[in-house]
């Protein structure tokens, strides 16, 4: 069977489901309504009756073509969440989405939004993967994307969130170059950059040559503190200043 008739009171709202054969219809002017299976197409028929409480007539058929209409692709779910870490590689796998077309029509999948599509890519399985190897959780946490599964005619859509995972990464420091005078300190400020955006502290990993001078701690740039006599001293001004004290 391509569907169920049903009683009617008005032509519009279903009442009993007809399902012997048989059946009086119970509507004065002759109406059922006819529903079709889900995504059923093709022809059905059923047979019919006249009764004037003396004689029946004979049978007559009712034929009901269903025309087949396209039915767009359904995601599994409505929304997705993923998890990446930051700084992963290019082509880095981060998930998988799922359509299925109730035609089981071959489905293609696209991300809507010009910047997430250089930022993120998706193949025709499904499998969402990173185009970039600079995703950067202290830039942008979180994104949200809006995937788009197409069967050639219609089209579903479902949301996707990519949690960006925070990894720690190392600071990085600049090579400097100071000139000063014979017999006159000069202040040196350490340069470092946090890609995490934490606190840097700064150690000297190496000393000058002692028949050039010594390096000292200061608390102002100005004042000299004690001197820095071993590698691996941490700097004890938190805005990395150092004074460098030439030998006289």
């Amino acid at each position: 069977s391509q569907g169920t008739l049903y009683q009617t009171s008005d032509g519009v709202e279903l009442g009993e489901a007809i399902t012997q054969k048989d059946t009086v219809v119970t509507n004065s002017n002759g109406l059922v309504i006819f529903v079709p299976i889900l995504n059923a197409n093709g022809s059905t028929n059923f047979g019919y009756l006249a009764n004037n409480e003396i004689l029946s007539s004979e049978e007559a058929n009712v034929s009901i073509e269903i025309n087949a209409i396209n039915d767009a692709p359904i995601f599994s779910q409505n929304s997705y969440e993923f998890s990446t870490y930051e700084n992963s590689s290019t082509g880095a796998y981060i998930g998988k989405v799922n359509a299925v077309d109730p035609e089981s029509s071959s489905v293609t999948y696209s991300i809507l939004g010009e910047e997430n599509n250089t930022l993120f890519s998706i193949d025709n399985t499904g499998n969402i993967s990173a185009n970039t190897n600079s995703l950067n959780y202290e830039d942008i946490s979180s994104y949200t994307l809006t995937i788009n599964a197409f069967d050639g005619q219609d089209s579903d859509s479902a949301n996707v969130v990519i949690n960006i995972i925070d990894v720690s990464e190392a600071p990085t420091v600049t090579n400097l170059f100071e000139t000063t005078d014979e017999d006159t300190n000069t202040t040196i400020t350490l340069s470092g950059n946090s890609p995490d955006e934490k606190p840097i502290t700064f150690i000297i990993s190496q000393l000058p040559d002692i028949e050039k001078g010594t390096l000292y701690q200061t608390s102002d740039g100005e004042s000299l503190g004690d001197p820095i006599t071993q590698e691996n001293t941490t700097v004890l001004n938190e805005n990395g200043l150092v004074i460098f004290s030439p030998t006289s």
